[in-house]
């Protein structure tokens, strides 16, 4: 979890932490070698002293470890070890007001190649004995505008069943080093995370953690912004409704079956990197979905909404459960070998703005202008796959971006087994190919979608055929959740920029807003 640093010392993040201010500068001695610390507004500076060559007449210094402060955990007294050098240094005849004294650093760095995060520390000595003015400095410095206290509410039956150990394990070490307080919850039931949300004192906090996967985010979102509705007398059940944010930051560690949205966050699915986001203290504003019924809220939701086989697709992985993991597979396999049965639905969508307005960004919390619904006619389909992001290509690559202000969906015409694989498969390692295939339409940039059965759609089948039909339509994957409806027909809305969560700001920064 916690690594020293015994080979080289690349910055923190590229970010050059001699910048700024001064704030202190001195000697300090690094694993025996002489070395300047500087600190700044901006970060810390470790610089190795060369003494000066013949043809030098100046010391010249080499930086070996910039940070920033976001990056710094903590700073902490080391209780001192007799070695060479103290001893040589106590046998110099130096007065004893002039002492030796250590302390650690602990920071953390990114791996460029596998993106993810990891806690490192640098043991440092400072023979001016001032090691008290260091940490006092440094702990004043990369506490500001970090969380101090937050609520951790843990699923432990989610993924392998092992979240609330690798939460006690993993995560909460690198806390309780940051010095951050921690309210813990154990989820006892299903949609208890949804009532700890909406009775917990989040002002007492400085976020919520969500230690599990999708399903947990979601359920503590669902139970923030729901609660924050009813306080603020906010008509919910409208689909048009403003609705207000909650005040409170949230995060994820990914501990669950599904780690979408923490992949989302931090750009990699890693229990030390999310920690360490989380620790850093930067947020930025996600998108969310609420998903409507006859102007009845279903849920609220932080990642996708799909139908067809992808809501047969979950749907079979409740009824697997005694399989455990291995489900997953087997229904995916088991639900694109079935016969797909052909959904119609008349569509609408509510335009985003302008595309040419979208290129030049907007400023983070503005309310896009919809330009107001357009009808998409009946489709025959077999699937329609959404996301609360818009699908950019990155490098080749697909990716979703759950900051820009709008939403994309995908709607899947009839196509056989083997080419609804090569989708999925092509779709979820962010080929390229999967949205230039010729049975699935790419719907961009919108801000709310509304499907209809189409009146009289199966009436070609038999009656147990058509009620097959009927209950399908009724079927939705919401965050990997199944939800049944009580008609065929939903509205969904995107909320842009209106969730604060912990992430790596910096993954999105290339990628118009």
């Amino acid at each position: 979890m916690m690594e020293e640093d015994q080979s080289h010392w690349p910055s923190g993040d590229g970010d050059d932490g001699s910048h700024g201010m001064l704030l202190m500068s001195g000697e300090v001695y690094c694993r025996g070698k002489p070395h300047q610390f500087q600190l700044t507004q901006s970060g810390m500076c470790l610089m190795r002293s060369h003494l000066p060559e013949k043809t030098r007449t100046t010391v010249t210094n080499t930086a070996v470890l910039e940070v920033k402060w976001s990056h710094v955990l903590c700073a902490c007294e080391v209780p001192v070890k007799k070695s060479k050098s103290s001893q040589s240094h106590s046998d110099s005849g130096l007065p004893d007001s002039i002492q030796s004294s250590v302390f650690a650093l602990h920071y953390s760095q990114k791996n460029q190649k596998t993106n993810k995060m990891q806690c490192k520390n640098v043991t440092l000595e400072t023979r001016a004995g001032n090691a008290g003015q260091w940490i006092s400095h440094i702990e004043e410095k990369c506490k500001r505008g970090k969380p101090r206290k937050l609520l951790a509410i843990i699923n432990p039956i989610g993924g392998k069943g092992t979240a609330r150990q690798t939460f006690e394990k993993r995560v909460q070490p690198l806390f309780t080093l940051a010095g951050i307080e921690l309210v813990v919850k154990v989820t006892e039931r299903a949609k208890h995370a949804v009532e700890i949300a909406k009775t917990f004192d989040t002002s007492s906090v400085d976020g919520v953690i969500a230690v599990g996967g999708d399903g947990m985010y979601m359920e503590i979102l669902h139970g923030l912004i729901l609660r924050k509705q009813e306080e603020e007398g906010v008509d919910f059940n409208d689909p048009d409704a403003k609705l207000c944010p909650p005040s409170v930051n949230v995060g994820i560690i990914p501990a669950g079956t599904g780690n979408g949205v923490s992949d989302w966050f931090n750009g990699v699915i890693d229990v030390e990197t999310a920690t360490l986001n989380i620790i850093r203290g930067e947020t930025r504003k996600a998108n969310i979905f609420s998903v409507h019924e006859s102007r009845k809220l279903i849920h609220y939701a932080g990642l996708l909404l799909g139908n067809g086989y992808f809501s047969h697709m979950i749907q079979r992985t409740d009824e697997l459960r005694w399989m455990k993991r291995a489900r997953y597979p087997y229904a995916m396999v088991s639900s694109l070998l079935k016969k797909k049965q052909i959904l119609e639905f008349d569509v609408e969508v509510l335009k985003n703005k302008s595309e040419e307005t979208l290129e030049n960004g907007k400023p983070e919390g503005a309310e896009a202008v919809p330009s107001g619904w357009t009808k998409l006619g009946s489709k025959r389909l077999v699937a329609t796959m959404a996301f609360s992001a818009k699908i950019v290509d990155d490098e080749s690559k697909l990716r979703l971006h759950p900051f820009y202000p709008g939403f994309d969906f995908l709607i899947i015409d009839k196509s056989s087994p083997l080419e609804n694989f090569k989708f999925i498969m092509s779709f979820f390692t962010r080929s390229k190919a999967a949205l230039e295939k010729e049975y699935v339409e790419w719907i961009q940039d919108i801000r709310g979608a509304r499907f209809r059965m189409v009146e009289g759609a199966g009436e070609e089948c038999d009656p147990r055929q058509r009620d097959q039909l009927l209950e399908l339509c009724k079927l939705l994957d919401v965050d990997g959740e199944v939800m049944h409806l009580s008609s065929p027909q939903f509205d969904v809305r995107l909320h842009t920029q209106f969730l604060p969560v912990f992430c790596a700001p910096e993954l999105y920064s290339t990628v118009p807003v």
